[in-house]
């Protein structure tokens, strides 16, 4: 009796560890609490740049994936009307830091599987108003792939989309 209630619990926990590492995830972190609000038909200046003292192609790569779906994602969810390049005249000035950046190749995760961990994105965010010079809002946001080989949510792109959704997030 005792051993059938011992093998149920050992067999639950490693379901909802198994389950627990197919899916990405996103934290988002306010560093300066939104001072005002963005009224509608803004534009907004978008620069990405990598922020890493020994930065590896990784940091490259996520710098351009994070890049190309902020220019539209800002637009498509009605944040901004426009985003243009800088030096571009905007209402807004988004400043993107690639902070951080891990990827896992695909053989490792096959031969390590879970124990490797997953793909990571970091980035720092802060969004000034043009005119003012005045910090609108400042956060940090984290991206997490699957840590699982067989999860369709393992890459490093998903680990992007998950920093790009808190970054929409922190923005709103």
């Amino acid at each position: 009796m005792q051993a059938q209630m011992i093998l149920k619990r050992v067999t639950t926990l490693l379901i909802v560890g198994l389950v627990s590492a197919c899916s990405s995830s996103g934290t988002l972190t306010v560093t300066q609490p939104r001072t005002q609000g963005i009224p509608p038909g803004q534009t907004v200046s978008l620069a990405v740049a990598v922020d890493v003292a020994e930065p590896l192609p990784v940091h490259q790569e996520v710098a351009t994936r994070v890049r190309e779906r902020l220019f539209g994602r800002l637009v498509s969810d009605g944040i901004f009307r426009a985003v243009v390049h800088p030096p571009e005249p905007a209402d807004y000035h988004m400043d993107v830091k690639i902070r951080g950046a891990r990827e896992v190749s695909t053989g490792a995760r096959i031969m390590l599987g879970v124990m490797i961990g997953p793909n990571t994105t970091t980035v720092a965010v802060a969004v000034r108003h043009q005119a003012t010079h005045q910090l609108v809002t400042a956060f940090e946001a984290t991206g997490t792939s699957a840590a699982h080989p067989m999860s369709s949510e393992a890459g490093l792109e998903d680990a992007v989309r998950e920093a790009v959704v808190k970054i929409i997030e922190g923005r709103r």
